[in-house]
């Protein structure tokens, strides 16, 4: 014997009000932030176009033990957010190029979620 069961019309009512209240924290949330609203972020479609890719000398770590071949770091940003998507580093200038163009790829394909 359950005490507490529900039924699916009370259900769907608690997850209509759930879905409605993580809504408007979204909307409260941007708007603290001054970013984008849910609704208009929605609207802007993900391509290539959407994300910017950054390749630069890493001068923080150019003599620090492990990283010291790490000579350059790579930024994937999201142009509409301005959120970076991830930051990571590399070898050489290319191949941080390459690493962020998979990346890019990986977000487009949904493996990756975008922040």
């Amino acid at each position: 014997m359950k005490l507490f069961t529900r039924s699916p019309q009370e259900k769907t009512e608690r997850a209509a009000k759930k879905a409605e209240r993580k809504l408007d924290y979204q909307r409260r949330k941007a708007k603290a932030l001054g970013r984008i609203p849910p609704e208009e972020l929605a609207a802007i479609p993900v391509t290539r176009e959407r994300f910017s890719i950054e390749v630069t000398e890493n001068i923080g770590t150019a003599d620090m033990g492990t990283t010291k071949g790490l000579k350059y770091r790579w930024t994937v940003t999201d142009t509409a957010t301005g959120v970076p998507q991830r930051t990571a580093y590399a070898f050489t200038y290319a191949g941080g190029h390459r690493e962020a163009t998979m990346f890019v790829a990986k977000l487009l394909n949904g493996k990756k979620k975008i922040k």
